[in-house]
């Protein structure tokens, strides 16, 4: 057993030694900081931080490009039915 498991009132000094390792990390830099917490996020629940390859990342910038085409349509056709919906109103107000 380490001595923060054999030590009950040993929070404090568990506290200030990863509040040191903390520290020590983002003094790292950003890039080096998610690489050790994508590390121990690995080592500590056993998850691997999967990596999209450049098929992968082309596959969602390309389905995220159709996806606005597709809303983009959808306004349009949406706008164009409220139009012919406004016209048909004004023909029967002037009956």
């Amino acid at each position: 057993m380490g001595n923060f498991e054999s030590n009950p009132e040993g929070d404090e000094e568990y506290q200030l030694f990863f509040t040191d390792r903390l520290e020590e990390i983002h003094a790292l830099g950003p890039k080096s900081e998610r690489h050790i917490f994508d590390f121990l996020e690995e080592e500590v629940f056993g998850v691997k931080q999967k990596q999209a390859t450049a098929e992968q990342r082309r596959q969602k910038e390309f389905s995220n490009a159709r996806l606005q085409e597709i809303k983009a349509q959808a306004a349009k056709e949406d706008a164009g039915e409220k139009g012919i919906g406004d016209q048909d109103g004004e023909g029967e107000l002037g009956d």
